[in-house]
């Protein structure tokens, strides 16, 4: 039933959509994964055709270009085509790489999920255990003065209220701790 609770607790949720868009890794793995999926189409298209120009002149002065039989200029287009399937094969790949991302940012965001619903349930839980040492707190007091009365009235020992004292210097240490926490 508390889980079902903290599921629709406003506080819990909010403080996990600022842990989550406040979060410089989860901004990286997002950024990875989007630049993973756009390498996709990229890896299967064909590699940039090259076109070359040049000339070939025999003289110093002047162009030669028709002139001599040595002078010449040219013109070289060329495009690389690779082996069948080999471009499938690393679309796939990448696509492969793009999933892994996408599942590494998908692990980022519940871990800063779990770390932040950890903490919030470490707070109620100290919150709680604040409430509780209060209430025992009051039962100590109430415990301390019974035993006073009763020794200064000679039916009761000394070291019951020694022990009613020391319980709440206990709780007194155990709540500076909680509150630490």
């Amino acid at each position: 039933a508390d889980s079902v609770e903290l599921t629709h607790d406003p506080v819990l949720g909010g403080l996990v959509r600022d842990a989550l868009s406040a979060r410089p890794e989860l901004a990286q793995a997002e950024a990875t994964a989007q630049a993973d999926a756009a390498r996709v189409p990229q890896v299967r298209a064909l590699p940039d055709p090259v076109l070359s120009l040049g000339v070939q002149n025999d003289g110093f002065q002047k162009l030669q270009i028709g002139l001599m039989e040595t002078s010449y200029w040219s013109l070289v287009a060329a495009q690389t085509f690779p082996w069948a399937g080999k471009r499938g094969l690393r679309a796939r790949a990448q696509s492969l790489d793009a999933k892994q991302s996408a599942a590494d940012l998908d692990r980022a965001r519940l871990s800063v999920q779990a770390e932040v619903e950890r903490a919030y349930l470490d707070l109620l839980e100290v919150r709680d255990q604040l409430r509780i040492l209060g209430k025992v707190e009051v039962l100590w007091t109430q415990a301390e003065g019974l035993s006073r009365a009763r020794y200064e009235a000679g039916e009761g020992a000394q070291s019951d209220v020694l022990r009613a004292q020391l319980e709440r210097s206990r709780l007194q240490q155990q709540r500076w701790t909680l509150v630490a926490e």
